[in-house]
């Protein structure tokens, strides 16, 4: 069940609506499907250090809502970035593996250019 990358859980929205909950895929909604969250992100951001999931995304944070789990994540060897190339910041919070962190970070940035086109 749910969504998996290279064999390994995703994080997401819950319930498999990616719908108001992840508002950053919400309108990249053709890449991806039944993405699952527990519902703050301090706690996402913790499954993503303890590594059950390998990616977390999320825009429009208040900073309360990161600072910890960024803390921890970030200790825990994760990489954190926004969305859109920039440093991670509550507006735009993009951390994954080592490992898949650059290929998913061009992946959004991509998909979000395609989706600028007329036609996107």
């Amino acid at each position: 069940q749910g969504v998996h990358l290279q064999r390994r859980a995703v994080g997401g929205a819950p319930g498999g609506d990616s719908g108001p909950v992840v508002r950053p895929l919400g309108r990249r909604r053709r890449v991806h499907e039944n993405l699952r969250r527990v519902g703050a992100a301090a706690t996402d951001l913790c499954s993503l250090a303890a590594g059950r999931v390998d990616i977390y995304f999320e825009e429009y944070l208040g900073p309360w809502d990161m600072a910890a789990g960024a803390l921890i994540a970030a200790e825990a060897g994760c990489v954190l970035g926004g969305l859109d190339g920039a440093e991670a910041r509550p507006r735009s919070v993009l951390g994954a593996t080592p490992a898949l962190f650059e290929a998913i970070q061009h992946m959004v940035i991509d998909i979000d250019g395609a989706l600028a086109q007329p036609n996107g």
